[in-house]
């Protein structure tokens, strides 16, 4: 089979498609700008519990050398919220909460997640204005599970609840209702009920059934899975609400709407909400414009003195099959941590695989303050054997300056046109300080911003991106590595 060779122009390349890489994109291509997303898969934003952690402030990232880490915060976590809002209020998604203000949601497997911000499917059943709780009204949670979907267990979820002192024997019920198309229907997965229930009526004639059964159980409050839809959940969940308050006329909530609340649990691994967050962002950026390139970034070419920042040249890109040259004025690496193959571990030592930029880590106890380059700490010294203790080795990352340009092992910028954004960057413990999703959100926009100024500096008024097929524009395939792209 002939392999498909193709050259690709744009503005600004995007390595990753996560949310730090899509808010990047998206911020790009909001200024006119051609802007290519060039992932593998889904991000780790996918895999989420569908909750994002969102302090008031950025914790301190890796930056100019040893020692000296980069005091840096553009745009602030609440113009980061609100950023994130005006994007995804146009497809009818709400997002609920404020950086740094817990909200504690129940997942699916009885556990409470203390987040920041929420869709408003999930963010209505945060646990302290459940029946019972300091201040809020009397009333009854009804844990409602989907006949047919065993992995999600309503009587267990309960029980739960109750043994942890959520709420109170008297104020808790459990029971199943059937999604009408799935019915008699077993082993059925969150994501199939989910894309079923945005089929036209469905989510209707599922709210029926939710009304009937909380009028059963005398409920203030109704638990579901994260089956609420998928790509269309917005929709979806409206409508499962607006279907409940019929079948309630005249009996308020404690909102004093008719009818329960009706809210979404979180959910662990594999995720419909992290899903659902993912999809959501990937509309957003492609009704900017942004063009998601399935393909793995393998290596590529720079320009410049070796011992001065060099200048990418092309970005080689294995896609469907095919070998891509995809150039751009500015690149923008957004690929992760270990999760998502952003930085790799073999042999004892940590790595970048696209660019080969030098990882940095916390340094050893004993070590003056700052970092050290990764390839002077092993990988087994980065682990401690006690599972909830701040392991320094999720606060390994690159290093970068105050524009977020990474950072080579002296200290000195590695690629000019190049600036990174999300879990890649050294310095936050997500797990530990709860920072994820502002790291990803707050980088990725100021990334992108300062990718776009430099592509439109660069770039001239006549300037239009092109996308050419030519058999002699392969790009090599090795991983890291810099090689020459097609003239």
């Amino acid at each position: 089979m002939n392999r498909r060779e193709t050259r690709l122009d744009a503005h600004v390349a995007v390595v990753g498609g996560g949310l730090a890489g899509l808010c990047a994109a998206t911020t790009a291509a909001s200024r006119g700008l051609d802007v290519v997303v060039v992932r593998r898969g889904l991000g780790t934003t996918a895999m989420s519990s569908g909750g994002l952690d969102f302090p008031e402030s950025i914790p301190r990232l890796f930056g100019r050398g040893p020692g000296l880490p980069v005091s840096w915060a553009r745009p602030d976590a609440a113009s980061a919220a609100a950023i994130l809002r005006q994007w995804l209020a146009p497809l009818g998604a709400s997002l609920v909460g404020e950086p740094g203000a817990i909200m504690p949601l129940m997942d699916t497997a009885g556990d409470i997640r203390r987040t920041n911000l929420a869709l408003a499917q999930h963010a209505a059943g945060r646990v302290d204005a459940w029946p019972g709780r300091a201040g809020a009204p009397e009333g009854k949670v009804l844990f409602l599970g989907v006949e047919g979907y065993g992995s999600y267990r309503a009587e267990w979820v309960a029980r739960k609840a109750i043994a942890r002192g959520l709420v109170r024997p008297e104020s808790a019920a459990w029971d199943a209702v059937g999604v009408a198309p799935l019915r008699g229907r077993d082993n059925l997965a969150a994501a199939r009920i989910a894309k079923v229930l945005e089929e036209p009526g469905a989510a209707r004639l599922f709210g029926g059934a939710v009304a009937e059964a909380a009028r059963k159980a005398g409920a203030s409050h109704v638990a579901l899975p994260p089956v609420l839809g998928l790509d269309d959940a917005p929709r979806v969940y409206g409508e499962i609400v607006d279907a409940v308050r019929k079948g309630f006329p005249g009996r308020p909530s404690p909102r004093g709407e008719a009818g329960p609340i009706v809210f979404e649990l979180l959910s662990p691994p594999p995720s419909v909400p992290g899903q659902r967050v993912q999809a959501l962002l990937d509309r957003v950026a492609r009704q900017a414009g942004v063009r998601i390139l399935p393909g793995t970034a393998t290596g590529f070419a720079r320009t410049g003195d070796a011992d001065l920042a060099g200048v990418i040249d092309c970005l080689a890109v294995e896609s469907r099959g095919g070998a891509i040259a995809l150039r751009a004025r500015g690149y923008v690496l957004a690929t992760g941590k270990f999760a998502a193959g952003g930085i790799k571990a073999e042999r004892q030592a940590l790595s970048e695989p696209v660019f080969g930029l030098t990882v940095y880590a916390p340094p050893p106890p004993g070590w003056p303050p700052g970092e050290v380059p990764v390839g002077r700490r092993a990988v087994r010294d980065m682990v401690w054997e006690r599972f909830a203790a701040r392991h320094p080795i999720f606060e390994a990352g690159l290093a970068v300056d105050e524009t977020l340009r990474p950072l080579d092992g002296k200290g000195r910028v590695s690629l000019s046109n190049l600036w990174a954004a999300g879990s890649v960057l050294g310095g936050p413990n997500h797990f530990a300080d709860g920072c994820g999703s502002l790291v990803a959100v707050v980088t990725g926009i100021e990334a992108g911003r300062l990718a776009a100024v430099a592509a439109t500096a660069a770039v001239p008024a006549s300037y239009t991106p092109k996308t050419e097929v030519s058999a002699s524009d392969t790009p090599a395939a090795s991983g890291g590595s810099e090689r020459g792209c097609p003239a």
